[in-house]
């Protein structure tokens, strides 16, 4: 019987698929729906492309996905409700046309192209208007020299000569406004940074001579002793300026120690202005959690000195955060994973984030017997420093900070009962705001397996290297990753991407004392490690994403994930710990399926556990999800995952269908496809995912399960609810 919500999720698609035809429906006579918008240029060079002129388009059509338009298709019907979860159609009105020429011929004269000339025709299909735009471009003036203006008084001329070699406007380039003020920003930023305190992009003048040499531009750049507001009566000197008084406030209710304010203070008394000083200050304070306002205010108070007041607003303290994930599959297994968090951003008064979490994670089916428990507590400590070194010894943006993280998981399944403590120590920092590292020198997991189930210990004997999974064992390792991301939104509005990449390494450093340890037993040559047997291995990721805004007001978005990893036990192991191998399936991986189960390879869901568990010391996934609004808060999702696990063959050849292996590479990846629901509240975002299976590698037969009819009649499908976005 198909599910409640899967009959909502597709009972709402084949709504909008049979509206999307009628999106012109409710338009009166001589109203016609804005179809499209065409740029077409002529002249150019490949520095310029039409697509730069669309967003100076005053009228733009309603978004559209593979050539229809939900959001009008639910307007259209009938209802009040429907209406307020659609979008009007957008009626073409002809007088924005011409205020579209303004803006693109506006937009063509400030990047250089001068006596542009824009028309715009208009087509009617039906009840649909289709707009062009055919542009001609003006003419462009080549930069034949370039003459400097510069005040006599000061040491301006002299800084500013210092700089001359990197003046991003050179003879030979096209004249532009646009690149004149480029080159403003940056100048005025390098003379800031040199002492010039009070200096703008408002004290350059340009002008440019066309006439003396026709076809091109003699420019000459000069430096004013006033703005572009005053006049030559206003000039006076620019000097350089000196910090003179420097003074920190914060709430007399926030306890907290002067010294570490010091230390992350980079403005000093007597010390020449610098822009970047004054950066790199307001980056380090409100790196601080406990910080919610940083205000940096410096007011002139003599010819050449400025006074410093920073002050600073503390967050609040202390909370709670509670994240929840669930789970249901056609087989009536259930998953909760629900997480309480209580936090303090100013544990020990020196701005030190302290966690103290909760966790579980229940599997169980109604009526049944079938369940697993996993519990954990974890605690951390934050240091907004390098423990040991003040923050003054760093002169960048940012200082490294400290975690210290200890946890406990009891887990409990019908196969099993495994008890993880572990302790880690670790770095953490950025570097220009788009580099974040993850260090952690010294990491210790204690696995200790009080039970091992009769039936299953019979069931996995004859694979002795999965038999080392299960036994209890110590990890002791470094770990680290890199992620260069352009957002650290928690949900981005703008376009970026993002990469990482993870290395995580055990048993190395024990494994030069192996002359001295103990061996598991007389009839191994493993060795022991306070007590029990320790893991070698390496194991190394990546995961790339990109998601890109369109349509109107960049409400619709595309995003893409790509993820890799591989796993590799040697020396003093013959596999990669269970904890650290890979899984798919779940709210934020492959959503047709419940989490781990999927994999590894083609082989068949592996009869040791009851509850599927499927791993592998290889991954590969992909991810791409089409989001677009629909109401108010309401957003809408398609998406497509695919991707498995896999064993690598010299530890698995028993199991080739769980082997990776490149000619088999196709039939092997597993993927679906489905819808989502997502409510937008800002500051965070709740979701529920229905995921269909589409390419299933265990029916390697007919592993493609395009009827609709027989998802739901062989139940392989999967609803997931979670907090923030999968990807």
């Amino acid at each position: 019987m198909m599910k409640a919500p899967a009959v909502i999720c597709l009972s709402l698609t084949v709504a909008l698929l049979a509206a999307a035809c009628s999106t012109t429906r409710v338009l009166a006579d001589g109203e016609y729906l804005l179809n499209k918008n065409t740029v077409v240029a002529k002249g150019g060079d490949k520095t310029f492309s039409a697509k730069d002129l669309a967003g100076y388009v005053s009228q733009k059509p309603n978004g559209s996905f593979l050539g229809l338009r939900p959001q009008v298709a639910l307007y259209n019907l009938n209802g009040s409700f429907w209406k307020k979860m659609g979008t009007p159609p957008v009626v073409y009105d002809s007088t924005l046309v011409d205020a579209s020429i303004t803006n693109m011929l506006s937009r063509l004269e400030y990047i250089g192209y001068y006596g542009s000339r824009i028309t715009g025709e208009t087509s009617f299909h039906g009840k649909k208007a289709n707009v062009t735009y055919n542009v001609e471009l003006g003419r462009r003036y080549p930069i034949s020299s370039i003459v400097y203006d510069l005040p006599e008084r000061g040491e301006i001329a002299a800084d500013f000569c210092r700089d001359t070699s990197r003046v991003s406007i050179r003879p030979g380039d096209y004249l532009s406004e646009e690149t004149l003020e480029q080159e403003t920003i940056r100048s005025a930023s390098v003379l800031r940074n040199r002492g010039y305190y009070d200096f703008s992009r408002n004290n350059y003048f340009f002008v440019a001579d066309t006439l003396s040499r026709p076809g091109f531009a003699a420019l000459t750049y000069s430096v004013r002793e006033y703005t572009r507001t005053e006049s030559e009566e206003d000039a006076k000197p620019i000097r350089k300026f000196y910090i003179h008084d420097v003074s920190i406030t914060r709430e007399e209710s926030l306890k907290f120690r002067n010294k570490l304010l010091t230390d992350l203070n980079g403005i000093l008394p007597g010390h020449l202005y610098r822009e970047t000083v004054v950066d790199n200050t307001y980056s380090r304070l409100t790196s601080i959690p406990a910080f919610n306002n940083v205000n940096i205010e410096l007011t002139q108070v003599d010819t050449n000195l400025v006074d410093c007041r920073i002050d600073l607003t503390h967050a609040q303290l202390q909370g709670v955060k509670v994240d929840f994930e669930a789970s249901v599959n056609s087989t009536g297994l259930i998953g909760l994973s629900p997480q309480l968090t209580y936090f303090h951003q100013n544990a020990f008064h020196g701005g030190e984030r302290f966690n103290l979490g909760l966790m579980g994670n229940f599997q169980f089916k109604p009526k049944t017997s079938t369940r697993a428990t996993e519990l954990g507590v974890t605690a951390s400590v934050l240091f907004p420093r390098l423990l040991g070194l003040p923050g003054r010894r760093f002169l960048g943006p940012s200082v490294p900070q400290t975690n210290l993280n200890a946890s406990f998981s009891y887990q409990n399944r019908p196969e099993y009962t495994r008890n993880v403590l572990s302790f880690s120590l670790g770095y953490t920092g950025s570097i220009r705001n788009r580099y974040y590292y993850q260090v952690y020198p010294l990491q210790i997991s204690r696995v200790y397996v009080p039970r091992l189930d009769d039936d299953f210990v019979n069931r996995i004997y004859n694979n002795p290297s999965f038999v080392n999974l299960f036994t209890s064992h110590i990890d002791v390792g470094f770990s680290g990753d890199i992620t260069y991301t352009t957002s650290r939104s928690a949900v981005p509005k703008q376009n970026y991407h993002y990469i990482r990449l993870g290395v995580d390494t055990g048993g190395n450093l024990i494994s030069l004392f192996n002359r001295w340890l103990p061996e598991l037993n007389e009839y191994s040559t493993l060795h022991k490690f306070l007590g029990v047997r320790y893991t070698q291995f390496v194991k190394g990721e990546i995961t790339m994403g990109k998601t890109v805004f369109f349509g109107k007001n960049d409400q619709q978005s595309l995003a893409v994930r790509l993820q890799g990893g591989v796993g590799y036990g040697y020396g003093n192991s013959d596999n990669i710990p269970f904890e650290k191998q890979f899984w798919a399936g779940g709210a934020s991986s492959l959503r047709g399926w419940q989490a781990r189960a999927v994999g590894p390879g083609t082989a068949d869901m592996r009869n040791y556990f009851e509850i599927a568990n499927q791993t592998g010391n290889m991954k590969l996934e992909a991810n791409i999800e089409y989001r677009f609004p629909i109401v108010s808060i309401i957003n809408g999702a398609v998406f497509v995952d695919a991707g498995n696990v896999w064993n690598i063959p010299r530890e698995y050849e028993y199991n080739n269908g769980g082997v990776f292996h490149f000619n088999t590479l196709g039939q092997s990846i597993a993927v679906d496809y489905g819808i989502g629901i997502r409510a937008d509240l800002s500051f965070i975002l709740a979701r529920i995912d229905a995921g269909f299976q589409l390419h299933n590698p265990i029916y390697t037969e007919d592993p493609w399960l395009l009827p609709i009819r027989k998802m739901f009649k062989e139940g392989l499908f999967a609803i997931h609810f979670g907090i923030g976005y999968p990807f």
